[in-house]
């Protein structure tokens, strides 16, 4: 069998090519977050022979390995996308990058939450107590609470009354840097011969955008019998 010029020419070249230039493999490639800025580059991930065919392999295996990390750097990264949505990309070798997962920071929210005051003749606690997400303070002065999850944060103080005979007036107040949001007011009962509590529960506040973290929240409560105490919490969040 005769071979003619054109065959030989590509003979010869083959010939000359180096082995590794005749592999060609693609690499896998995965990203949380902004192109420009990720929050976590996993780099590559996996490799394939080709480019060709791959992509929802690629992406798969960048779903786990973005849900693997998020599951224990979730408050981290949802605090720096401000409880937004988190999505990872994939891409195979030069191709394009594709959506492969996201995570919402903050899932679709019930209704808040309205605030309550109520009183207990229950004779504890006894000193003023500020909750914060189910966490318990006794100092005035409060820094550096967990970040709060999921859609609302809630604050609430207990206050210690003592043996109280005629109804008087308690009223509390949430301020967010200075600026009042919500006032709480009542009247107690006429006899509280164990120890009346008021307790002071106010409106959830939303989590998204960073609304709790990035404030100063103040809480001042003042109750009109004789004697009349009055106090404060002031609380802040982890930077």
């Amino acid at each position: 069998m005769s071979i003619n010029k054109f065959h030989l020419l590509c003979i010869m070249a083959l010939a000359a090519t180096p082995a590794s230039a005749l592999s060609i493999s693609a690499h896998c490639w995965c990203n949380l977050g902004p192109a420009s800025k990720p929050y976590k580059s996993f780099g590559e991930i996996a490799k394939y022979s080709t480019s060709i065919g791959h992509g929802k392999a690629c992406a798969n295996s960048c779903a786990s390995a973005a849900a693997g990390w998020m599951a224990t750097n979730r408050n981290a990264v949802c605090k720096a996308a401000n409880q937004g949505t988190v999505t990872a990309y994939s891409w195979v070798g030069a191709g394009a990058k594709t959506a492969a997962w996201s995570f919402e920071c903050t899932p679709t929210c019930p209704a808040a939450n309205s605030g309550q005051l109520r009183f207990d003749d229950s004779g504890s606690p006894g000193a003023p107590l500020l909750t914060v997400n189910n966490n318990s303070y006794s100092n005035t002065l409060v820094t550096n609470i967990p970040d709060p999850s999921g859609c609302y944060s809630t604050f609430s103080v207990a206050i210690p009354l003592g043996v109280r005979i005629p109804a008087h007036t308690f009223t509390a107040q949430l301020f967010r840097n200075n600026t009042l949001v919500q006032t709480l007011t009542g009247k107690s009962p006429i006899l509280a011969l164990d120890g009346l509590v008021a307790t002071a529960t106010f409106t959830q506040q939303p989590n998204a955008g960073s609304n709790v973290q990035s404030a100063r929240w103040t809480i001042n409560w003042l109750y009109m019998g004789s004697p009349n105490p009055k106090g404060s919490f002031a609380f802040t969040f982890a930077p």
